[in-house]
């Protein structure tokens, strides 16, 4: 507090001092006026040239000196210059608010007078879903698969793991898809020939939509996470896996009489503008449990990659009953035909991985420095 006074009560002095110059100046003949001023305005010159040759909190300091001592020199300025300041965000928020609310309108405008019910754009949105199934079908990376483990034979099948439900069908920002009627896991294993666990789904979708454990009936609950491209655009960056606890014996039992084969979905989003810690790159102690429950119930265990972002798969050799994996990426809005085509044999999946994939993300010291990842000391 008292260095601030001391600063205040200096920038006084060096105010009053300069305006009683300028005074005196002014009285002064015409023939002396002109040097005084340049005298002064040299002064101010040198004051500048003494603070770039400063360092540190010294430099620093000086700066923070010299707007003081403009404020008070010039008080109207300073006070023109705030507000025209405020008035330019102000501007650029209502503006930028208004452009958000005009593209809103504009684009749901055009919507709606888009006939979409006509024959060439049912044809085109046919073609479209068509396309998307080709491209999953042939960006499909086949991770491992041993003991001939895939193809797998149509019939039952479990499906394990809150991706099974929470799929990543699109990325945020300008990766976002329309999941309004996109075929969900489940779809695309039946469009298959498979016929999914209804209590783990039933388990695994009330887990999703309504935060409960329960394998009732969940029909009426939208499993595809269906929300729309509108809702689409924010990435949901939470990990909720159902924890190991509620995968209970007699479900588990239940499970094994109903199938033989386990089908494990772990999915992770992505966004433009957003970078992705190591933490949300790998597998969370959730999901962790979850693997450890279904490979001591089960001998033959499928993983299903859901994600758009290489992820730390070293876990896949760790479980020798993981027998194959797939990384099946953001699938769109009909790729999950294409896993369903893929699993049954019908279709060879042809994707090759262009990044290096870890066994161990922090055998690379930079991901101690990516998003909001920690040093071990806590410190950022």
């Amino acid at each position: 507090m008292a260095d601030r006074k001391t600063v205040r009560q200096a920038v006084r002095e060096e105010a009053g001092r300069i305006k009683a110059e300028k005074r005196r100046i002014c009285k002064l003949p015409a023939e002396e006026k002109q040097a005084a001023k340049a005298a002064l305005k040299q002064e101010r010159k040198v004051r500048k040239e003494n603070i770039k040759s400063l360092q540190g909190a010294e430099k620093r300091a000086e700066k923070r000196f010299n707007r003081k001592l403009a404020r008070k020199l010039h008080p109207v300025r300073t006070v023109l210059s705030r507000l025209g300041v405020a008035v330019l965000c102000l501007l650029v928020v209502v503006f930028g608010v208004a452009y958000l609310m005009a593209g809103a309108l504009l684009t749901r405008a055009i919507n709606a007078g888009l006939p979409v019910d006509t024959p060439a754009a049912l044809a085109a949105q046919e073609t479209s879903r068509a396309d998307v199934v080709t491209v999953a079908e042939e960006g499909v990376i086949l991770l491992k698969n041993e003991d001939r483990a895939l193809p797998l034979s149509a019939g039952n099948i479990n499906v394990f793991g809150t991706g099974s439900i929470k799929s990543v069908f699109g990325g945020g920002g300008s990766g976002s898809a329309d999941t309004s009627n996109a075929v969900t896991l489940q779809a695309g294993l039946e469009n298959s020939g498979f016929v999914c666990n209804p209590a783990l789904t039933n388990l695994y979708a009330n887990w999703v939509n309504l935060g409960v454990a329960s394998t009732e009936d969940a029909s009426a609950v939208d499993t595809s996470q269906a929300r729309g491209l509108e809702q689409t655009v924010t990435a949901d960056y939470s990990l909720n896996e159902l924890p190991a606890q509620y995968l209970t014996e007699e479900i588990l039992s239940d499970a094994r009489a109903f199938s033989d084969t386990a089908v494990v979905v772990f999915s992770r989003t992505g966004s433009e503008g957003t970078d992705l810690s190591y933490d949300y790159l790998r597998l969370t102690r959730e999901e962790r449990e979850l693997l450890d429950a279904v490979c001591a119930a089960f001998d033959k265990v499928v993983i299903l990659v859901n994600a758009v972002n290489p992820m730390e798969l070293g876990f896949i050799d760790e479980y020798p009953q993981i027998k194959a994996a797939l990384s099946i990426g953001a699938v769109g809005n009909t790729g999950m035909n294409a896993v369903g085509e893929i699993l049954s044999g019908v279709v060879n999946p042809s994707g090759r991985t262009v990044d290096t994939y870890a066994y161990d993300l922090m055998s690379n010291p930079a991901n101690l420095m990516i998003g909001s990842a920690q040093w071990g000391d806590g410190g950022y």
